[in-house]
């Protein structure tokens, strides 16, 4: 007898071809809470944690549900040092959200010149 199971996965967890629950590896599960962590730290302008979960691999352009990412985040709250360090990073100075907002008219819009400068001498369009 075998049973066929339609519901969803346990978090953290897949089914696999022979209806066999298969634990997802840890580099999958850890880089998900690096994002997370990543996208906090840029809203809360920490740089030093910015630094640190980039430097352990953490991806720079990870998005929210909304397409931002944590150089958005960085910008809306006015984190010049946040900013700052993702863009030496390598965070993509030219991305796009859902709704089309970039970088650069984020920064114009929140009105901060030190921020229009730093991105706009980064390649920002």
């Amino acid at each position: 007898m075998s049973y066929t199971y339609t519901g969803t996965a346990p978090a953290n967890y897949d089914l696999n071809t022979d209806n066999v629950w298969t634990r997802r590896s840890d580099a999958s599960v850890s880089q998900g809470f690096e994002s997370i962590a990543l996208l906090r730290a840029a809203r809360d302008g920490d740089a030093t944690k910015i630094r640190v979960l980039v430097e352990t691999g953490a991806d720079a352009d990870a998005a929210d549900e909304n397409g931002w990412t944590p150089l958005f985040w960085a910008i809306k709250n006015r984190h010049v040092k946040a900013v700052a360090e993702l863009i030496i990073a390598g965070a993509s100075i030219n991305a796009e959200s859902r709704n089309g907002l970039t970088p650069l008219s984020l920064a114009v819009k929140t009105g901060s010149p030190l921020i229009i400068s730093l991105i706009s001498q980064a390649g920002a369009k």
